[in-house]
C-alpha cells in the first residue's frame, strides 16, 4: 500500500508512479512535456521510501523521458513501443528495426547532463 502523507511504510520491491493525471495518452498524441507531470510529487514519495521509483503512463518522447528521468529511478515507455508496432503493421518486416530505433531514441533521454 502506498502511503504518501502518512508514516506507514510503503513495502518492498519498487513503486510505480503515474507520470500524469487524466488518463493514458491518446494514440499518436505525444506532447513535448507531460501535462500534469509534477517532479515535486515524485519527491514527496521519495521522502517516504528508499524503494526505487518508476514513473510511467503516457511517456512517449525522448524529451518526456528526460523530464521524468531527472526525478525517477526508472521510466516506463510501454505505450510508445506499442504505438511503434501499431504504426508499422502495414509492413511488418520493418517493425524490429523501427522498435530498435525508437528504443535508442527513448534511451537517449535518460542521459543526465
Amino acid at each position: 500500500t502506498l502511503v504518501v502523507a502518512g508514516s506507514s511504510p510503503i513495502g518492498t520491491g519498487d513503486v510505480f508512479v503515474a507520470g500524469r493525471y487524466g488518463g493514458e495518452q491518446q494514440l499518436g498524441c505525444e506532447p513535448a512535456s507531460l501535462p500534469g507531470y509534477d517532479g515535486i510529487f515524485v519527491a514527496r514519495i521519495r521522502a517516504k521510501t528508499t524503494l526505487p521509483l518508476v514513473v510511467g503512463f503516457g511517456i512517449g518522447t525522448r524529451a518526456q523521458v528526460h523530464e521524468v528521468a531527472a526525478h525517477a529511478d526508472g521510466v516506463v515507455v510501454g505505450s510508445a513501443l506499442v504505438n511503434c508496432i501499431r504504426d508499422g503493421l502495414a509492413d511488418r518486416a520493418k517493425i524490429p528495426a523501427a522498435l530498435a530505433a525508437r528504443t535508442r531514441d527513448l534511451v537517449a533521454g535518460t542521459t543526465r547532463v
